[in-house]
């Protein structure tokens, strides 16, 4: 089924752009931008061409702060 194959190649473009809406998706952004905005761009970038592993190694080290711990569980919750 389509459907599952892309499930599992990650969220699609609508889900990102509802997460990153949220409130919780913009403050992430912004804290992300302010631990590095280049990497921020160079994993996005990576995502864009369909990389999703460099750029989980590239956000990997941003996210490990509470903070963005905190804002990922609570969007992972929605």
């Amino acid at each position: 089924m389509k459907h599952d194959s892309a499930k599992n190649a990650g969220p699609s473009e609508a889900q990102i752009r509802q997460i990153l809406s949220s409130s919780e998706g913009k403050q992430l952004i912004e804290l992300l931008s302010k631990g590095g905005a280049g990497a921020l761009q160079q994993a996005a970038e990576a995502y864009k061409k369909g990389d999703a592993s460099t750029a989980e190694q590239i956000l990997t080290p941003l996210v490990q702060s509470p903070e963005a711990a905190a804002l990922l569980k609570k969007i992972n919750k929605k």
